[in-house]
């Protein structure tokens, strides 16, 4: 077989145990998100562009307020709080704590 089927295979084999393994820790916090404010679990991004330029979607745990990209991108407030993270390498900055929620914070692992 070649390294790329094995490799692959691997991959998937490994991807399913760890799945498995970390299904309780993962309903775990899809509960906590939703119970926080009955919003939606999963953060609803643009497609990213991956290998050989095939565009996929995304799927992470939302850690911020329902419509926060949008507030972000359309609300001239938030504009400077954008440019400034983009800044900083994408990490936190203390003006964006009021869009992160309580489980948003433990997910992110900020104070």
């Amino acid at each position: 077989m070649p390294y790329i089927v094995i490799k692959r295979l691997f991959d998937v084999i490994l991807a399913f145990v760890l799945l498995i393994i970390f299904s309780p820790l993962l309903l775990l916090t899809a509960l906590s998100i939703w119970l926080y404010d009955g919003g939606p679990v999963f953060v609803e991004n643009p497609k990213r562009i991956g290998k050989g330029g095939n565009k996929f979607f995304m799927y992470k745990f939302r850690s911020m307020i329902v419509d926060a990209h949008n507030k972000i991108e359309k609300d001239e407030a938030y504009k400077s709080k954008k440019i400034a993270k983009m800044k900083n390498c994408n990490k936190i900055s203390s003006n964006d704590r009021e869009l992160v929620t309580s489980v948003g914070r433990v997910i992110r692992k900020i104070d």
